[in-house]
């Protein structure tokens, strides 16, 4: 009888103990990721820098926060001295509304300079916490002016239902400014491997953990954007921040380039996001060794929606043609989503293979990882390629529901 109470003590011990585990990982799911928050309003400007006596497209976005609504009555001016519309017969032909489920009521006042997107959604809610396009205005920025164009929201917008909004205006400056490129960084040892078709395969056992430093505080200028939609997912969940890295090697001339990043990062911790270029020779030039940094990113800053950061890279003349790498910081609990990685030369050129992370390919079933990017093994055991998220895939990470 003494022996079954304790198979039955030890069974409850054991249930309870199951039971408070699922309880924990579920609030820290919740914890993990953005909270509801206002709903967000903000411009974008997609495409090239806008210059004067040029066409252009300025869109209306929103970012439900998770807080759903159904209707909205969104105000905004802009400057006539600067901008006019590119029908200026028809102003109203100019306003093309973007959600097909919205019953939409856009008006333009050329005597106020304000142009109204009002609308109504009669069957589901705006919710979620993506950026939704509800509206595009076609203008033309006037011949003879500078920028920046100014819009601004009106202070009688508003949605239903929604006692605060967050609204953000727009000052169009084009480019984002180049950061200048801290120095100072210590070299990193990462070991990389090649199947025998050349193709980067994960590396296996206790690989040293990267290590990256030097201005770790500087928290860089980003731009806001619509994400691409094929993104890398990186989520170090904070009670296992394991370090791994997702690094490419590629060849670079001489020459300045242009280090493009578009993500969202959640939760920054440690040495936060950051996207560095090292050399990968025995020589880079101007004193620079293997694994040295060439150029790195600041710290990604946190934001509640997609934005993008450039950063000028130059190659010095003894460093032509010499090997580097492009190499992923994501560490020390940091919670981050990329979205595309680039490196432009001066003609426009991607540099970066899979920059978009659409292509995926399987090293350990049914695990699978972004083709041409080498992966170490930790990322490999925490992370896989979820081909029902995003376009054509996202690379999800410690990401604690899958």
């Amino acid at each position: 009888m003494k022996f079954q109470i304790r198979i039955l003590a030890v069974l409850v011990v054991f249930f309870l103990s199951v039971g408070f585990g699922v309880w924990w990982f579920q609030q820290y799911k919740q914890k993990s990721k953005a909270t509801a928050a206002p709903p967000r309003l903000f411009f974008t400007v997609p495409g090239a820098k806008v210059e004067a006596g040029s066409n252009f497209d300025l869109y209306v976005n929103i970012n439900p926060n998770s807080s759903p609504f159904y209707s909205f009555d969104l105000k905004f001016t802009y400057d006539p001295t600067k901008v006019n519309f590119v029908d200026e017969a028809n102003p109203i032909s100019n306003v093309t509304m973007l959600d097909s489920a919205v019953i939409s009521e856009p008006a333009v006042d050329i005597l106020t300079h304000v142009v109204t997107i009002k609308g109504t959604r009669t069957v589901t809610p705006f919710a979620g916490g993506e950026p939704v396009q509800l509206a595009k205005i076609a203008f033309v920025m006037k011949p003879e002016t500078a920028l920046p164009l100014q819009f601004n929201w009106d202070s009688t917008t508003n949605i239903a239902g929604q006692s605060a909004i967050s609204k953000e205006d727009l000052a169009y400056t084009g480019i984002t400014p180049t950061v200048p490129v801290p120095s100072g960084a210590t070299p990193v040892t990462v070991p990389t491997g090649a199947g025998g078709n050349g193709t980067p395969v994960p590396t296996v056992g206790a690989s040293p953990a990267p290590q990256i430093t030097g201005n770790q505080d500087q928290i860089g200028t980003t731009t806001e954007i619509l994400p691409r939609g094929d993104r890398l997912y990186i989520n170090s969940i904070i009670a296992n921040p394991a370090p791994f890295r997702y690094e490419q090697n590629v060849v670079l001339d001489k020459g300045t380039y242009n280090l493009i990043v578009g993500a969202k990062v959640y939760y920054n911790k440690g040495r936060g996001m950051v996207i560095a270029i090292h050399c990968n020779e025995s020589d880079c030039g101007g004193g620079k060794k293997r694994n040295d940094i060439i150029a790195r990113t600041p710290v990604f800053p946190v934001k509640a929606d997609f934005s993008e950061m450039q950063t000028n890279v130059v190659i010095p003349q003894e460093g032509d043609r010499k090997k580097y790498t492009v190499r992923i910081y994501c560490e020390d609990g940091t919670e981050c989503e990329i979205d595309y990685i680039t490196l432009e030369d001066a003609w426009g050129s991607d540099r970066i293979v899979n920059s978009q992370f659409a292509d995926s390919q399987s090293y350990t079933d049914p695990r699978k990882q972004p083709t041409s990017w080498i992966v170490d093994g930790t990322a490999n055991l925490f992370g896989t390629v979820d081909p029902a998220a995003g376009v054509h895939g996202a690379l999800i990470i410690n990401n604690p529901t899958k």
